[in-house]
């Protein structure tokens, strides 16, 4: 992380960072200025908010890029899905489980971290499942999400016409 806000800092103030130990519950990170002599109170202020802005707004420490925001939930509680737990060998119900949403995809990340069940990992970004699963994945998307909006307003429409619409799309 320090090494990472060195090298994206353009600040005329010398700093130095120093930070706690990554297994640290908490992280902790202190900036000690130097060669401050030369300039006056109003620069000094300026240079500091200048600093902690670049640190708090251009700089991703942990994360994607992309993500801007996370939000966790538990799942709903008609969850009728059901799925197979490697761990304990048993059915489960999806009702069990959080639900992680963010604001922004990156599909091909998330799916590359440890712990991530790419199977029940979904997203409703048509042109990044493209880029990341293809063609098939895009289609079934497209049906699944047609469908979750046309159950909401209790509209039901054949599986066949709906196929038929995103064969098409696709």
């Amino acid at each position: 992380m320090v090494n990472k806000i060195e090298s994206q800092i353009n600040n005329p103030v010398s700093f130095e960072i120093v930070s706690s130990e990554d297994t640290n519950a908490t992280q902790v990170i202190r900036i000690r200025l130097y060669d401050m002599d030369e300039m006056d109170d109003c620069e000094l202020v300026f240079a500091c908010r200048g600093l902690a802005e670049s640190i708090l707004e251009e700089i991703t420490l942990r994360g994607f890029e992309k993500i801007s925001k996370v939000s966790f939930s538990k799942n709903d509680e008609k969850s009728n899905q059901w799925f197979y737990d490697k761990v304990t060998g048993a059915f489960k119900n999806d009702r069990d489980n959080w639900v992680i949403e963010t604001d922004g995809v990156d599909l091909f990340n998330v799916l590359a971290l440890e712990g991530v069940d790419n199977k029940r990992t979904t997203s409703n970004s048509v042109t990044e499942i493209l880029q990341v699963l293809g063609i098939e994945a895009t289609r079934l998307s497209l049906i699944r999400e047609l469908r979750f909006i046309l159950r909401s307003y209790e509209i039901y429409v054949n599986y066949r016409h709906l196929s038929t619409l995103v064969d098409m799309m696709t």
